[in-house]
């Protein structure tokens, strides 16, 4: 082979390979979408919403996305609660401006706080948990009928009946004791109990006034009472039928 044409083959070998290069150089670069490696932030990682009422937890995003972010939030757990709105949108503009969601609780039947949790999900982020606190505002309490706020009227010989119920569900077996004051009241019976099923069924004792030999009416009471609820109280009064 000539000189020349020695020269000649070289220059187009490096005019392939040149032209290679310039391939790979040129090839379009595909970008990372940044929402990647970025992070949806809480101003509320663990929130509390009082029963009955509402709370507020806001989001923004910890760098600029590349484009719209739909950040959706779901309730996980046992606490019963409401979001508002479902999710929000976020762009380059507007991701660092805090977003609001709104926590509501729904009022229960019992008076023990719940717990549950909020998801904020994100395509192409990792999910953000705020850790939810229920505070209940119910307090145990007896619900009797009639009121104890009026004196009760027994006729001698004759018979009333108080029906009385747990004000809502207890989280273990709630013993009511009945004790009576007084020479002239018989009741029954002593005791009643409730459990985290049949507290709402109403439950009845008897307040019967005795027979004597007088024509004046006799005073008397009946309580009802259980290990940390307030005490009901009846006056009673048994009638005279001399």
């Amino acid at each position: 082979m000539s000189s020349r044409i020695r020269a000649l083959v070289v220059a187009l070998l490096a005019l392939s390979v040149g032209a290679g290069a310039c391939v790979i150089d040129d090839a379009p670069h595909v970008p990372t979408d940044a929402s990647a490696s970025g992070t949806i932030l809480l101003d509320q990682p663990a929130l509390t919403v009082p029963e009955g009422g509402s709370s507020a937890v806001s989001v923004t995003l910890a760098s600029t996305p590349a484009s719209v972010v739909v950040v959706a939030i779901v309730s996980n757990g046992g606490a019963v609660l409401q979001t508002v709105p479902a999710s929000v949108t976020l762009d380059p503009a507007t991701y660092a401006i805090p977003h609001v969601f709104t926590v509501s609780a729904a009022q229960d039947q019992d008076t023990a706080a719940d717990a549950g949790s909020l998801v904020f999900t994100a395509n192409g982020y990792p999910p953000a948990t705020s850790a939810v606190t229920v505070v209940d505002d119910d307090v145990q309490q007896l619900s009797a009928s009639p009121s104890a706020a009026n004196p009760l009227d027994v006729p001698e010989l004759g018979m009333v009946n108080i029906f009385v119920t747990l004000a809502y569900q207890p989280v273990a077996e709630v013993v009511v004791q009945v004790t009576a004051g007084g020479e002239a009241i018989n009741f029954g019976p002593s005791t009643l109990t409730f459990t985290p099923s049949n507290y709402s069924q109403i439950q009845s004792l008897f307040i019967q006034g005795e027979d004597d030999v007088d024509t004046t009416d006799d005073p008397g009471s009946i309580t009802l009472s259980a290990a940390g609820l307030a005490t009901v109280n009846y006056t009673v009064n048994v009638v005279d039928a001399n």
